[in-house]
């Protein structure tokens, strides 16, 4: 999907994500991109990819509706790993 498309879909479908490792507790967040606000977070004393899928998780289980979202995150090893995209694509998350 390509990034011009984001404002077409419907609130509640377009989140951010962002993680960071600068000092013990390491933070991940999802954000919702429509209403610029929190949806999830997850911390743990290292930053790996069970972090990211734990924040991710928390997202969908708060999601109202079962429809697919649409999750920009950057390159990180978390965020590529197999065991990540594979939550993704479980998940039915784009």
């Amino acid at each position: 999907m390509r990034l011009a498309s984001l404002s077409s879909m419907p609130h509640r479908r377009r989140w951010g994500k962002n993680q960071t490792a600068e000092a013990w507790p390491c933070l991940c967040i999802v954000i919702d991109l429509s209403h610029h606000e929190v949806v999830s977070w997850s911390m743990s004393r290292t930053q790996d990819r069970s972090m990211a899928i734990n924040a991710v998780l928390i997202a969908l289980w708060q999601r109202k509706g079962g429809d697919p979202v649409v999750l920009h995150s950057d390159r990180g090893a978390q965020f590529t790993s197999n065991d990540y995209q594979q939550f993704l694509a479980d998940h039915i998350v784009l």
